[in-house]
């Protein structure tokens, strides 16, 4: 599980978090119900209220065979088993030539934040491919902006 954490601050003040996961990745979770793709979670520390904007790149790999089709959903979250928002998808249909289909795509979120501490978002979704296709994550790029409200 790769894990980043953020400088802290000592008060009310824009706060920005950066990781990466160079590289490996995990399984999109094939079961229908959303959880952390990657086992990756990104960490930042604020002082205050405000809102969150968390922003992640990540390259989907769809592992295909042109019986069946592949399918994965992406989000940002600040659970590791919730998929918030509009998903963003990856598909290719089934009859399509079978092989490894590598796409990056976007996902963001905002996150409003109560009260000063440590907060983690995640990159989660769930695979919907049929047949023995399957998607897995990896080359994930996470920023965190804290925006305060004071």
């Amino acid at each position: 599980m790769a894990s980043y954490a953020a400088s802290s601050a000592q008060g009310p003040a824009i706060v920005v978090a950066h990781a990466s996961l160079d590289s490996g990745g995990g399984l999109v979770p094939h079961t229908g119900s959303c959880h952390n793709v990657t086992g990756f979670v990104l960490h930042m520390t604020v002082g205050g209220p405000g809102t969150v904007i968390v922003a992640a790149n990540i390259q989907l790999d769809l592992y295909h065979s042109s019986a069946n089709y592949a399918a994965a959903a992406v989000f940002v979250s600040n659970t590791s088993s919730t998929c918030p928002g509009v998903p963003v998808l990856s598909y290719i249909d089934n009859g399509i030539a079978s092989g490894i289909y590598i796409t990056d795509v976007s996902a963001t979120g905002g996150f409003a934040v109560t009260a000063a501490g440590t907060l983690s978002f995640y990159v989660t979704g769930y695979d919907y491919s049929t047949g023995t296709d399957y998607s897995t994550c990896g080359f994930v790029n996470m920023v965190a902006v804290f925006y305060p409200s004071t």
